[in-house]
Order: C-alpha cells, then sequence, then structure tokens
C-alpha cells in the first residue's frame, strides 16, 4: 500500500538551521512510501527525511543532529493512498 505521511518539522528546523540546512526542509513537509501498515510508512517517512538532509550537506555535526531528528518531528496526518486513482 501507498501511504501520504504528512509532518510538521518545525521543532527540528531550529536545530537543522544551526548546521546549516536550510534549503531542502519546510516547517510542513509530505513523503509517499510503499509500506504494508501505518508504522512502517512513518518510519519510512523519517528515513526519508534524513536522507534529504543527507543529500544537502554530509558532516560530523549534521550526523549528530540527524539522531535527534526522528524525536524532534510529528506525523500529522496519515493517509492511505489509491493506485493509480482509483
Amino acid at each position: 500500500m501507498i501511504f501520504k505521511i504528512n509532518m510538521n518539522t518545525e521543532k527540528a528546523n531550529s536545530h537543522l538551521k544551526k548546521v546549516g540546512i536550510i534549503n531542502n526542509i519546510q516547517s510542513e513537509m509530505h513523503f509517499f512510501v510503499n509500506a504494508s501498515d501505518p508504522d512502517e510508512a512513518c518510519s519510512q517517512a523519517v528515513v526519508q527525511l534524513k536522507d534529504l538532509i543527507l543529500a544537502e550537506k554530509h558532516s560530523p555535526q549534521v550526523l549528530e543532529v540527524i539522531e535527534e531528528v526522528q524525536f524532534n518531528v510529528r506525523v500529522t496526518k496519515i493517509r492511505m493512498v489509491k493506485p493509480l486513482g482509483r
């Protein structure tokens, strides 16, 4: 199943700006993930967020902040998306 995950990253933004991550992160983000249940979908969305951060900048300071990102983001909405809009 495909899920659309909406995340609020406002708490993480201040930590990310301190280490120079400013381009790809907004306060409200959404991710599409393929998962078997909503819990797995949320964890995959957090992994995608971490990958997005690492794609922008990879340094020891960023790695320290990434370990705490999962505790500073909040999933606001989970929706199961029908394949091909059916």
